[in-house]
């Protein structure tokens, strides 16, 4: 369960700078937004991990800094010469995050599956039997 702790967090820090009126910078826009996305794989990574029973909170904060951090490095030293990364790194993450949600949704749906054929492949207990509860017929 605490996979959901990020989850929390990263809400908890967009109702914050929503609601202070917080602003960033024009040119800095673009860097924030691939560091944004960066930090949205990590969560769908992080929540895919941790329904996969492998969730490790180390491995997880480290790369949700790590990434964000570098996400944005990579496009401002690729505006700086020339070449557009913070496209690149949109494509990248976006596929990486939609994997990892359909990767989440077939777990979920299969989970799903397995729990209404165990619901209906149970036995009812016959009445009388004495397992149930009900007094035997005399």
């Amino acid at each position: 369960m605490s996979f959901i702790i990020p989850f929390l967090g990263f809400l908890a820090g967009y109702f914050v700078v929503k609601h202070t009126g917080m602003k960033v910078p024009f040119g800095s826009a673009n860097y924030l937004a691939v560091a944004v996305l960066a930090t949205v794989d990590s969560l769908v990574g992080g929540w895919r991990a941790g329904i996969e029973h492998r969730f490790d909170k180390d491995i997880f904060l480290s790369g949700f800094f790590l990434n964000a951090i570098a996400a944005g490095l990579l496009a401002f030293f690729g505006d700086q010469i020339g070449v557009n990364l913070t496209l690149v790194g949109s494509i990248v993450f976006g596929m990486r995050i939609f994997t990892n949600l359909s990767l989440v949704r077939t777990h979920w749906i299969s989970a799903r599956r397995a729990s209404r054929r165990m619901a209906a492949t149970e036995q009812p207990i016959p009445v009388g039997s004495g397992l149930g509860g009900a007094s035997h017929p005399s």
